[in-house]
C-alpha cells in the first residue's frame, strides 16, 4: 500500500509541477477556479515529466559543481573554502575517490509490475535506467530489484540502494 501512496504522490507532484492544474475560465471576470486534468491526459503528462527528470538532475548537478569550483578558485569570496577543501587539487582528489569507490550511487525510482522492475539510479549526478543483470559504473552488477530497493554486487562487495 505504501508503494501505491508514493506513486500517487509522485503523479500528483508531477501534475502540479507541469502546470496540469490550470485555471479554468469562470463566469466572473478576474476570478479563476482550478479544474482537474482529464484522466486520459495523465499518462502523457507523467511521461513528459519523467523524460525531463534526467536532464534537470544533470543541470542541477552541473550548477552545483560550477558553484563549488568558483568557490575553490576564489577563496576570499568563499570565506576560505580553499583552505577547508584543499583548493582545486582537493576537488580533483574527491572526484577521483568517488570514481574509484563506485561514486555517488542513489536510487531515484523503481518502476514496473509483477516482479519485473526497472530502476532509475543516480550515478555521480547522471541518471541511468537499469534492469537485473545490467552492469553499471565501476563493475557494479544489478543483482535484484524490488519495489523499493536495488541490490548491487561488485566481487565480494554488496550494496543495497533504497528509495
Amino acid at each position: 500500500m505504501k508503494t501505491y501512496q508514493k506513486t500517487t504522490a509522485l503523479v500528483l507532484a508531477a501534475l502540479v509541477s507541469a502546470g496540469a492544474w490550470a485555471a479554468a475560465p469562470s463566469a466572473t471576470p478576474g476570478s479563476t477556479s482550478t479544474a482537474p486534468v482529464p484522466v486520459s491526459e495523465i499518462p502523457e503528462l507523467l511521461a513528459n515529466e519523467q523524460a525531463q527528470t534526467p536532464l534537470l538532475i544533470a543541470k542541477a548537478t552541473n550548477a552545483k559543481l560550477r558553484d563549488d569550483i568558483r568557490q575553490l578558485e576564489h577563496p576570499n569570496a568563499a570565506g576560505g573554502a580553499a583552505a577547508a577543501g584543499g583548493g582545486l587539487s582537493g576537488l580533483s582528489q574527491s572526484l577521483a575517490k568517488a570514481r574509484n569507490d563506485g561514486g555517488d550511487l542513489g536510487l531515484i525510482q523503481v518502476g514496473g509490475a509483477d516482479g519485473s522492475y526497472r530502476a532509475y539510479i543516480s550515478i555521480n549526478g547522471r541518471t541511468i535506467i537499469a534492469e537485473v543483470g545490467d552492469t553499471i559504473d565501476n563493475g557494479w552488477h544489478v543483482v535484484a530489484i524490488t519495489s523499493s530497493t536495488v541490490q548491487l554486487s561488485n566481487g565480494k562487495q554488496q550494496k543495497t540502494l533504497r528509495i
